[in-house]
């Protein structure tokens, strides 16, 4: 069976519906973020055995005052590195408020 195709923002807005379609028909979903395929959902059967999830070694909040710490030693905010993206130019402006 051909996995379905979402982008993020539908598959937020219609995430139980998705889910359910996993979980009793069996279906995979492929995830999109602008056309691009970037995950996919499939059922735990198609996983095979589950791996243990390791817990975070600190909570996100010291990680994110770290970023922030590393982003106020640039040297000049205003100019975009290669391969700098949107995320930088979000974190930026929310340090600066």
């Amino acid at each position: 069976m051909a996995a379905k195709r979402v982008g993020i923002a539908r598959l937020k807005t219609h995430l139980s519906c998705y889910v359910r379609g996993v979980r009793r028909r069996g279906d995979s979903v492929e995830v999109l973020d602008r056309g691009v395929p970037v995950a996919r959902i499939v059922p735990v059967d198609a996983l095979g055995e589950i791996e243990t999830v390791v817990p975070a070694a600190r909570p996100w909040a010291e990680a994110e005052d770290e970023l922030f710490a590393l982003l106020e030693k640039e040297d000049d905010p205003g100019v975009r590195e290669a391969g700098a993206g949107a995320c930088d130019d979000l974190l930026r402006e929310r340090r600066r408020r």
